[in-house]
């Protein structure tokens, strides 16, 4: 939003949207005083630019506030979300549509596709051992040759992801005989 809005000033406005918490808001200006960007942000501004700004400055902004708003969304709330967060023996979240999976503890990563099919497909089977056959088929391919290490791959890439993320993988290797869960996962 401009802080020279025709009917409501810009600050104004801000400090009415932003108690909701429902959206992020960028005030993009030509007023770049340090008392003007001060003021932005004491009024609920999460990112206060000034005109001219980069196209791509500004689309990244804008992308990243998005993923803080998502992530802030997808935390529980309240006193029964502390107990969820708290407990290891809480269900972990896999979000198909979205393509997230979150875990226990609040932490979440963006899957991709296969790992989000792969995941599941698990969870719809916890108490099997997936083979190395049946992942194939979920993929559409024939079964692997035996020195194939495509599976192994997106498996250690699935892993590295979610480590990076603070997670670790609610997944086991059955040795011999594939992958099965060590947790449960939810399905919404």
């Amino acid at each position: 939003m401009d802080v020279n809005l025709p009917d409501v000033s810009g600050f104004e406005l801000a400090r009415d949207i932003a108690p909701q918490g429902e959206m992020g808001i960028i005030m993009l200006t030509a007023r770049a005083g340090r008392d003007d960007r001060v003021r932005g942000y004491a009024e609920g501004a999460d990112l206060y630019l000034t005109k001219p700004v980069d196209s791509e400055e500004l689309a990244l902004a804008i992308v990243n506030l998005g993923h803080r708003i998502r992530r802030a969304r997808a935390q529980p709330v309240g006193e029964q979300a502390a107990l969820a967060v708290t407990s290891e023996d809480a269900p972990w979240l896999l979000d198909r549509q979205s393509q997230v999976l979150r875990s226990s503890g609040g932490a979440f990563a963006r899957l991709s596709a296969r790992e989000t099919i792969l995941l599941d497909y698990m969870a719809r089977h916890p108490d099997k051992t997936v083979s190395r056959d049946e992942i194939s088929a979920l993929f559409g391919h024939a079964e692997p040759a035996p020195e194939s290490r495509r599976i192994d791959a997106a498996f250690a890439r699935l892993r590295s992801k979610l480590k990076a993320e603070g997670m670790d993988l609610p997944v086991r290797v059955v040795h011999g005989a594939g992958l099965r869960l060590v947790k449960t996962i939810r399905v919404v």
